[in-house]
């Protein structure tokens, strides 16, 4: 698999530049946006008027692909938790079946002091993607 090609797929949704007459986002959607060459920015829309968003590097967001490609998907269905693991340049757990925390590496290969908490449905959105 090359998630690297993957991650260039990204779809884009509709913009703030889009006239008031468009219809919203639906509730659950989730939009992946090409920011720069490392990054990709991440909206997941709670509600068709608000949303979350994060700024991921690449090479984390193609970790956290082949991370739930290869494990997560397989984990949560059988227990649901799981206490950080580290997967290529990133750590993972999961704090309940819906919700996925992940932290990239700094150069010594320790965890970053913060992360990214995401709903179970941005990951599987990427991992199509």
């Amino acid at each position: 698999m090359n998630t690297n090609n993957r991650m260039n797929a990204v779809s884009e949704g509709p913009s703030a530049a889009t006239s008031t007459a468009s219809p919203l986002p639906a509730a659950g959607l989730v939009q992946l946006l090409d920011r720069d060459e490392r990054h990709l920015e991440i909206r997941y829309y709670d509600i068709a008027e608000a949303y979350r968003s994060w700024l991921l590097p690449r090479d984390d967001a193609q970790d956290l692909v082949r991370w739930w490609i290869e494990q997560g998907v397989h984990q949560t269905l059988r227990t649901g938790l799981l206490p950080e693991q580290k997967f290529g340049r990133i750590f993972v757990s999961l704090l309940s079946q819906s919700q996925i925390y992940c932290r990239g590496s700094n150069p010594l290969g320790s965890p970053k002091v913060t992360g990214y908490q995401f709903p179970r449905a941005v990951v599987e959105a990427l991992a199509i993607v």
